[in-house]
C-alpha cells in the first residue's frame, strides 16, 4: 500500500497525476509571482535611492528574504495539516493558525539575518540587522500578510490534494481501491482488506489491516461509491460485508457485528436491514 500497487487511481495520467499538475501549476505560479515582486522591490530601492545604493547590496538583502520565505513555505506545507481539522479542532486551529504567524516571521528574520551575514562576510563585511531585535515588530507587520496568504494557500492545496479519488477499475478483474493522501505519501488501500468506515467531521476513518487512514469525504459519499460489498449498520458507520463473522441482536434491536480480525461493531437497529 505504498502508491506503487495495482489499481487505477494514481497513475501518472490518472485522477492523482492531475492534483499534481495542479499543485506544480500553482506552485510555479507563487514562484513567478515572488520573482515580479522581487524584481519590483529592487527596483523600487534603487529608484528611492537616486543611484546611491549599491545594485549588489540591494539584490542581495531582497535576495535573502526570498530565500528565507522560501524555506518557511516549505516548513509551513509540513505543519499545515497537523494545526486544521480534522487532527484539531477548529477552536485550536484558530489558535495554532494565530499562534503560527509570529513563528513564521521569527525564521523568516532569522533565516534571513542568517544568510545575510554569510553574504558579508564572504564580500569581508560585517552585516548588522537595523536596531537588532527592536526591529523585529517591524518585518512581523510585514510578514502577517504574507504568512496568512501561503498559510491559505497551503491549507486550500492539502483540502484538493484529499478530494476522494475514482475507485473504479480499468477493465474486468483490476483491484478496486480508495487512493489516500498521508501528508506527502499517497496510500493505495485496497477495498478488500478494509475492515470498517467511520465518520470524522469532514473525514471519514478507513481502517485496514490494523491501520487507520483519514480520508476527505462523506459517509454518504462514502457509500455510494464503495457500492454493495459495504452494509452501513449506522449512520457514521460502514463495514465490509467480508469481513462479518457473526452478528448479535440486542434486546432494544441495536446489534453487534464482529468481524474477521476479531473487532465488535456497534449497529443501530435502523440499519439492521442492511445485513439482512
Amino acid at each position: 500500500m505504498d502508491g506503487t500497487g495495482p489499481g487505477t487511481s494514481g497513475g501518472p495520467r490518472g485522477t492523482n497525476g492531475n492534483r499534481y499538475f495542479v499543485l506544480l501549476g500553482v506552485v510555479s505560479a507563487l514562484l513567478v509571482y515572488a520573482a515580479l515582486q522581487l524584481w519590483a522591490n529592487v527596483g523600487s530601492k534603487l529608484t528611492d535611492s537616486e543611484g546611491s545604493a549599491d545594485p549588489r547590496t540591494v539584490w542581495t538583502l531582497e535576495l535573502s528574504s526570498f530565500a528565507a520565505w522560501c524555506i518557511v513555505v516549505l516548513l509551513l506545507w509540513r505543519a499545515i495539516p497537523h494545526m486544521l481539522p480534522p487532527r484539531r479542532s477548529w477552536p485550536v486551529a484558530a489558535v495554532l493558525l494565530v499562534v503560527g504567524a509570529p513563528i513564521a516571521s521569527a525564521l523568516h528574520v532569522g533565516l534571513m539575518v542568517g544568510l545575510r551575514e554569510i553574504a558579508w562576510a564572504l564580500a569581508g563585511g560585517d552585516y548588522h540587522f537595523p536596531e537588532g531585535m527592536r526591529g523585529f515588530p517591524y518585518e512581523l507587520r510585514k510578514d502577517i500578510a504574507d504568512y496568512a496568504l501561503l498559510a491559505a494557500i497551503a491549507a486550500a492545496l492539502h483540502w484538493y490534494m484529499l478530494r476522494p479519488a475514482s475507485t473504479a477499475g480499468h477493465g474486468a478483474g483490476a483491484e478496486r481501491v480508495l487512493e489516500i493522501s498521508d501528508g506527502n505519501r499517497r496510500i493505495r488501500v485496497p477495498l478488500a482488506v478494509i475492515d470498517r468506515i467511520e465518520a470524522a467531521a469532514n473525514y471519514v476513518e478507513i481502517h485496514a489491516q490494523g491501520e487507520t487512514y483519514l480520508y476527505r469525504a462523506t459517509m454518504a459519499a462514502v457509500e455510494a461509491e464503495l457500492g454493495p460489498a459495504f452494509a452501513r449498520i449506522h449512520r457514521s458507520r460502514l463495514i465490509r460485508r467480508d469481513a462479518v463473522r457473526a452478528i448479535e441482536s440486542g434486546q432494544s434491536g441495536d446489534f453487534t457485528v464482529t468481524l474477521a480480525n476479531g473487532e465488535r461493531v456497534r449497529g443501530s437497529r435502523r440499519y439492521r436491514d442492511a445485513l439482512a
